[in-house]
């Protein structure tokens, strides 16, 4: 088996020159470059056309100036093949390929990507079926299709095999810092150790989300995992295929085998990656790692105006192993002068009512708690219904 050097990586997922091999979809792939704002060269590959989102087209990828950084292939699966070993002949930094019809299906389709994994030589290549890479950092679409994320310099990494699910998650609202978003596909030749060791590289990647159908090599998997203990940039994951049925649907999704539930659980456990089960919990569980660096003891401040509520923060965070904060000597005499006497003033806090409405006296009770020593802030609030509550 080929194993490709995850640190010739960096010139495909961050270059300065990208070769757009195809008509319709990679004239999508430019025009997301030029949305993001990438300031590299753009080359168009076609024999048909004059000229692709004003740019000019060259006929065959020996008549590019140069070896691209990077490619995006977006033509038919026999032609797909052809076109990789052209590139890996020329000396190109790697390809993404959009086609699929490789191992996916089974059959004739085996024998497709075992030829394109042939073609490619030692040249990085991403998919087949696959979007491809979004790079936020620099602006970089090796992405034939929409997408709705933005700029960003220092954030999350997240890989996925769903290429549809990619697409979904550049649409998230959740406000999770993404540097990074890569469809992997059926992973013929970059794998996920070698994304995640790709990403440890980069000091401005805070945390590597996954979305797996299986893991393709155990045991690189894990020597990835343990680098990114030592470097402390968590890991999480969202492995689907967990159901009998399930799994009959990732084999034919990206030619994956997942593993039992409890198998892959007890793995993910063992060398620090957190495991979640949907994918609110996956963007959310990215934020919430990416915002606040990694804490062998993290603690908490609750706040809430309801003693139901803190006694049910109180019981949750028992449950997670985890402690709330001493409040500090200051905190307490900022507390008891905005809350008065009628309030227990400790962590989890219960502020009752008595400030509703007085906004002075709400920004100095929840800033108060706010500058304490805790990792954590929670704030439990319950939003009315519109129209029948009094406004204040």
């Amino acid at each position: 088996m080929k194993h490709t050097d995850h640190r010739t990586l960096n010139r495909l997922l961050r270059p300065r020159s990208i070769a757009m091999v195809g008509g319709k979809m990679v004239e999508r792939a430019i025009r997301q470059c030029d949305l993001l704002g990438f300031e590299g060269d753009i080359w168009p590959v076609n024999p048909h056309r004059d000229e692709m989102y004003s740019r000019p087209c060259f006929r065959t990828i020996q008549d590019l100036p140069e070896p691209p950084d990077a490619a995006v292939v977006a033509v038919p699966r026999e032609s797909t093949i052809q076109v990789v070993g052209e590139l890996a002949a020329t000396g190109a930094g790697g390809v993404v390929c959009y086609a699929s019809g490789f191992a996916e299906v089974g059959g004739k389709g085996i024998e497709y990507q075992k030829e394109l994994d042939a073609a490619r030589g030692n040249m990085p290549l991403i998919g087949p079926n696959c979007y491809g890479v979004l790079n936020y950092q620099d602006g970089v679409a090796l992405w034939p299709d929409e997408q709705g994320g933005v700029r960003c310099q220092r954030g999350a990494a997240i890989i996925s095999q769903s290429g549809n699910i990619t697409v979904s998650l550049t649409m998230q609202r959740r406000g999770v810092p993404v540097a990074f978003l890569i469809s992997t596909g059926n992973m013929t030749g970059v794998k996920t150790h070698d994304y995640i060791h790709a990403m440890l590289e980069n000091p401005d990647v805070t945390a590597i989300g996954l979305y797996l159908e299986g893991v393709v090599d155990a045991y690189d998997f894990s020597v990835a995992a343990i680098e990114a203990l030592k470097k402390r940039v968590p890991i999480v994951v969202l492995e689907s295929g967990q159901s009998t049925i399930g799994a009959k649907v990732t084999r034919t999704h990206s030619y994956s085998l997942s593993a039992d539930g409890q198998v892959s659980g007890a793995f993910y456990q063992k060398f620090g990656i957190i495991q979640v089960h949907s994918i609110p919990q996956l963007l959310e569980t990215l934020k919430l790692v990416s915002l606040i660096p990694p804490d062998d003891n993290p603690t908490i401040a609750s706040i809430s105006c309801s003693g139901g509520e803190a006694a049910l923060m109180a019981d949750l965070v028992a449950e997670k192993n985890l402690e709330f904060a001493e409040l500090s000597d200051t905190q307490h005499k900022r507390l008891y002068e905005v809350l008065g006497d009628r309030v227990n003033v400790s962590n989890p806090l219960d502020y009752h009512t008595y400030i509703w409405g007085d906004q002075v006296a709400q920004t100095e009770c929840f800033q108060a708690v706010y500058e304490g020593s805790q990792n954590f802030n929670l704030n439990v609030i319950v939003f009315p219904l519109e129209g029948i509550c009094d406004p204040i």
